[in-house]
């Protein structure tokens, strides 16, 4: 029944201007003559929430309208009837404004949690690049100090060769002494 009393208004808004404007101005409304329907439409779908607005209209309507047999204890009835399509429209409205903010929230959180792994894996990446570092800096001590025994293992075979080519040459000129004494 109340898509049967707004499609009525609907079309009394269409077809008959000129009343609703003097009915809006009646009410309070500041309508210029020459108003459009959307701007109708806005006015009057505004003034729908108020649930006396509403109930004046549907009478108005019903009153100006030949076409439209609506009982005048069917009004209120009428009247609550769109106060329940615009209950309900109220809740679509909020539900949307919360769907809107879940979604937002959900999208903050998203980047939220995008920057966190961004940060984790940055970090990460840092560990393992001072991890691989360290270790070719353990490999470089390691190749310095294997260098440094080599160094000394050829110094110390040097060493022992010229002890030992020494000791041949003092050893044979100390036998030379001794056969030519």
């Amino acid at each position: 029944m109340e898509r049967e009393i707004l499609y009525e208004i609907s079309y009394f808004i269409m077809n008959n201007p000129g009343k609703l404007i003097r009915f809006l101005n009646n009410e309070g409304y500041r309508v210029p003559m020459n108003a459009t329907t959307q701007q109708l439409n806005d006015i009057v779908a505004d003034g729908l929430f108020n649930r006396k607005f509403t109930e004046d209209l549907i009478k108005f309507v019903a009153d100006n309208a030949e076409y439209l047999n609506v009982a005048y204890t069917a009004i209120a009835t009428a009247a609550a009837a769109v106060g329940q399509v615009i209950g309900e429209l109220i809740i679509s409205a909020k539900m949307a404004v919360f769907g809107k903010q879940q979604t937002y929230k959900a999208e903050v959180y998203s980047k939220e949690l995008s920057e966190w792994q961004k940060d984790q894996a940055e970090i990460a990446a840092k560990k393992q690049m001072s991890l691989e570092l360290s270790r070719m800096q353990s490999d470089i001590i390691l190749d310095r100090d294997i260098q440094e025994e080599k160094q000394k293992s050829k110094r110390n075979m040097m060493m022992f060769g010229m002890f030992a080519v020494g000791a041949i040459v003092l050893t044979f000129i100390a036998k030379q002494l001794k056969d030519n004494n």
